[in-house]
């Protein structure tokens, strides 16, 4: 009537699957990242396979039991509540748990990232600044060092701007111009054939933050980042440097758009050819127009996905990203810088592989612990009080059963001692409360008892003037008082009436029902009715208000012991023997009728035969015949017959006590049930 449950037996899937990939884990400690590619790819299938491989046997002794009928209802015992409630709070601590480190490992893996993405992006602007900058500050210094060979005067303007056009061109300097001005911002000086000299660095924005850097005989050497010069339709893409020459002047270089590019694309692509990020990320830099200008040769013939407006926007500028780039699932961070969108790629399976795997040997491991925790705990609780409670249960079952001799011996705590010591108590008090109320009903019971005995007669010879018969009768109950009943009286000179009975039940009520029909018979009879006609009438008053449902075996005979001859019913009762003189004990042939309290308006017939002198009859209960010893072997009517046969010679006292005395003998002192009455009478004439 067992049946597998559905959680213990995924749950031991599950526990089982996870001390084998801890095994998994651990037998390759050396190889861990080898490890953890086999347990990502194979622990979810082997999981669903064991739970399949579970459930289906399941299934179908859950469906045969349906099937069979052999599904058991009943209300789960209480080591089986505390596992259902153990198992769902280890789950729900599992969960919390597990929900816990998920997200801390999550945070971690995002931390990590966006410190590899700010350190590389921090360090390839400052890069792309660097490169730029450094060749820029040494033309600078260069030309402030030639400028003093021919320093600025009005008068001879045309020499230094000679002098800054031969260091362009003699000296290789990759720069755009070379400019002189003065403090309120006009160019005095230019490399550039031509120049309108009406020009002042006022004019564009580019141009006047940088005059604002240079304001003051003390300024610092300063290099702007690449710029707009002008305006967004005719304006030119400029990065200049300056450097004060002396109080009145100072000096600005700058490179046009293709020598920028020119310098600073070869240094960008060199750079992120050779800096690694992480193990499999990536540096992604594009110009303004969205070339790439980083290396990306081992993504050839992949879409890139993102386009440089998507590096542009300054809302999400230093913020991680998610998207697909060279069809990848990645993260990246992006910042402009000069013109360049400069963005640090790392895919997904790399930012989160840490987290899977840590995560994955955390719930293993938590699964495994939980497991054993469950078992520690519920093993104590089944043994340390589920097997204690049971143990009350029990001993309390035997006392329920009336076993109040049995002692309750659980000690095994504080409460548990208290719970035994009370429990005794109630029941000494119980048996102390029992014994006195069994004192006092068998008092009761003896006093009914002496009440029913007197009612029967009980003086032998009970008519010594009579020579013509002689009757005599005994009744053993089987408990102080019972149902069965003989009876015999005189009616008018010449005829006895004489009867046995037995009540259905035992005990009191019995006994009561006893009396009433014992009372009602013979008040009929003394009316001096037929046999027949005294059943039918007591069958009457009995029945009608028979509400529990008892009834009276009877049979009754009325011997005019003038004559010998007998009239008799028979109301359900055993055949009586009859004896002869010059024969043997036989069973009277006769019929019976229903007994009495049945059922109102049942006929009984009227039976007759005759008595000769020495002749005798026998009556008795069914106490006699169905008497049993411990093997269920009955007296039986047959042994019954026996003895009579063999004891012809007996008087009627010695006949009935030679009975009583060979139903002991035979039953090897098996308990009483049932009362054993009979009544003799011998027709002398």
């Amino acid at each position: 009537g067992k049946r597998p449950q559905w959680g213990f037996a995924f749950a031991a899937a599950v526990v089982m699957e996870s001390v084998h990939f801890m095994m998994v884990f651990v037998t390759n400690i050396t190889h861990p990242a080898e490890a953890m590619v086999a347990i990502k790819a194979l622990c979810l299938p082997m999981v669903l396979a064991v739970s399949f491989a579970v459930g289906f046997p399941i299934f179908f002794l859950n469906l045969l039991a349906y099937l069979t009928g052999n599904r058991e209802r009943r209300k789960l015992k209480m080591h089986e509540q505390v596992q259902w409630w153990l198992l769902g709070s280890v789950l729900v601590c599992y969960l919390i748990s597990t929900s816990l480190i998920y997200t801390v490992q999550t945070n971690n893996a995002y931390q990590v990232a966006d410190e590899i993405f700010q350190t590389t992006i921090d360090d390839v602007i400052n890069g792309v600044r660097r490169n730029s900058t450094d060749y820029l500050l040494d033309v600078l210094d260069k030309v402030e060092t030639g400028y003093w060979d021919k320093p600025y005067v009005e008068a001879t303007k045309g020499e230094t701007a000679t002098l800054f056009r031969n260091m362009l061109t003699g000296d290789g300097y990759e720069v755009a111009s070379i400019d002189l001005v003065d403090n309120a911002g006009d160019v005095v000086c230019s490399s550039v054939v031509g120049f309108d000299y009406n020009y002042n660095m006022y004019d564009a924005e580019q141009s006047t933050q940088l005059h604002e850097k240079m304001k003051g005989a003390d300024a610092e050497p300063f290099v702007q980042d690449f710029m707009l010069q002008g305006d967004s339709n005719y304006g030119q893409w400029k990065k200049y440097a300056a450097a004060r020459v002396d109080a009145d002047y100072y000096i600005v270089i700058g490179l046009d758009t293709d020598q920028f590019y020119n310098l600073v694309n070869p240094l960008v692509y060199e750079t992120t050819s050779f800096r690694h990020v992480n193990k499999n990320g990536y540096i992604l830099v594009m110009d303004e127009v969205g070339n790439i200008v980083s290396d990306v040769s081992r993504f050839e013939g992949k879409e890139i996905g993102i386009t440089v407006k998507d590096l542009q926007g300054k809302d999400n500028e230093f913020k991680r990203l998610r998207g697909t780039i060279f069809e990848e699932d990645s993260f990246y961070l992006y910042s402009n810088v000069e013109t360049y969108s400069v963005a640090v790629v790392l895919t997904k399976e790399e930012v989160l592989t840490d987290r899977d795997s840590t995560f994955l040997l955390n719930s293993f491991m938590e699964i495994i612990i939980f497991a054993i925790l469950y078992g520690m705990v519920y093993y104590l609780l089944t043994k340390r009080v589920v097997a204690k409670l049971e143990g009350v249960n029990a001993s309390l079952g035997k006392i329920i059963d009336g076993d109040l001799d049995v002692k309750v011996d659980v000690t095994s705590s504080y409460e548990f001692e208290a719970l035994s010591r009370d429990i005794n108590f109630t029941v000494d008090a119980l048996k102390r409360y029992i014994d006195e109320a069994e004192k006092r009903i068998d008092a009761e019971l003896l006093f009914a008892k002496r009440i029913q005995e007197n009612s029967l007669p009980s003086t032998f010879p009970a008519f010594p003037d009579k020579m013509e018969f002689d009757i005599y009768a005994t009744m053993d109950t089987a408990k102080e008082v019972g149902g069965d009943f003989y009876d015999f009286y005189i009616v008018d000179n010449n005829t006895l009436v004489f009867l046995i009975a037995d009540v259905s039940g035992k005990g009191i009520p019995a006994a009561m029902f006893m009396m009433e029909g014992k009372a009602s018979l013979q008040h009929l009879a003394k009316l001096l009715l037929p046999p027949n006609e005294i059943l039918a009438r007591a069958n009457a008053g009995l029945a009608k208000n028979n509400k529990d449902g008892m009834f009276i075996t009877c049979w009754i005979g009325v011997l005019d012991f003038k004559t010998g001859h007998v009239k008799f019913a028979n109301a359900g009762h055993n055949n009586p023997l009859i004896y002869h003189k010059d024969g043997t004990w036989e069973y009277l042939p006769q019929k019976k009728n229903l007994v009495l309290a049945a059922m109102e308006g049942i006929p009984y017939h009227l039976q007759e035969f005759d008595l000769k002198p020495g002749d005798r009859l026998y009556l008795y209960t069914d106490g006699v015949t169905e008497a049993t010893r411990g093997d269920d072997v009955l007296y039986g009517e047959d042994r019954l017959k026996e003895y009579l046969n063999n004891h012809k010679e007996d008087s009627l006292e010695e006949v009935l006590k030679g009975v009583k005395s060979d139903i002991d003998q035979f039953v090897e002192g098996a308990d009483q049930y049932d009362d054993i009455t009979m009544l003799s009478l011998e027709y002398k004439g």
